[in-house]
């Protein structure tokens, strides 16, 4: 995944962030199915895998959304226009 992401952005901020969200979002569903009483075998292994791809397809789609910024449009604006876009069917 670190392979992937650097070889599509190039970037060392967006590889913390895309790996810090991942991290974070995986530990969460791992967490919330123990708290749940799933036990940690391949069951719950699918389950993180689920979440680390979606969590994964969201933060493209964001960071696509963001990339497209026009000029005159100012950059804070532009990322709640992006957020909000990300939240429309």
């Amino acid at each position: 995944m670190v392979g992937v992401t650097l070889l599509l952005y190039r970037s060392v901020r967006t590889l913390l962030a895309f790996v810090l969200s991942l991290a974070s979002a995986v530990a969460l569903g791992v967490a919330a199915g123990g708290l749940l009483g799933f036990h940690l075998h391949h069951h719950l292994v699918v389950g993180a895998l689920t979440v680390l791809v979606t969590t994964l397809a969201s933060l493209v789609y964001l960071h696509s959304r963001f990339v497209d910024r026009p000029a005159d449009v100012p950059v804070r604006e532009h990322q709640l226009k992006a957020l909000r876009s990300k939240l429309l069917p």
